[in-house]
């Protein structure tokens, strides 16, 4: 992914790049290690599906619903911040859960409590 995201960024699709992007790629892996996460749980490709078929369906609504306050004749919307308790205690749910928040428009995550999960999010038109 890093070789891909190197060329990506020179813009051009050349073997002298492909290669220096995957040197590059091996140093940085080798330099600096993420730290191993603990997965409980297993992988439930139904759910995955699911979870990419809302997110792509909110991120739709709520992009139309931006465009639509920004031409409305009324004034801005009321928004607020909710906070929004989790059932979960892995980090990496929480992390993905984040991050499907962050991308849906009008939404944007401002803090996280790991040790109640709990999420504030600031949310547009509450």
């Amino acid at each position: 992914w890093l070789a891909a995201v190197y060329t990506a960024l020179w813009g051009d699709l050349s073997v002298a790049n492909v290669l220096a992007g995957l040197v590059i790629g091996v140093i940085v892996m080798l330099a600096l290690p993420l730290p191993r996460l603990p997965v409980a749980g297993r992988f439930n490709p139904i759910a995955l599906v699911q979870a990419i078929v809302l997110g792509a369906y909110y991120a739709l609504e709520s992009s139309l619903q931006i465009a639509w306050f920004a031409v409305r004749p009324a004034g801005a919307p009321v928004s607020g911040v909710l906070r929004v308790g989790l059932s979960t205690r892995s980090d990496l749910v929480l992390v993905l859960t984040t991050d499907l928040l962050n991308l849906i428009p009008g939404t944007m995550v401002l803090e996280i409590d790991r040790n109640r999960c709990l999420v504030y999010v600031h949310v547009l038109d509450v």
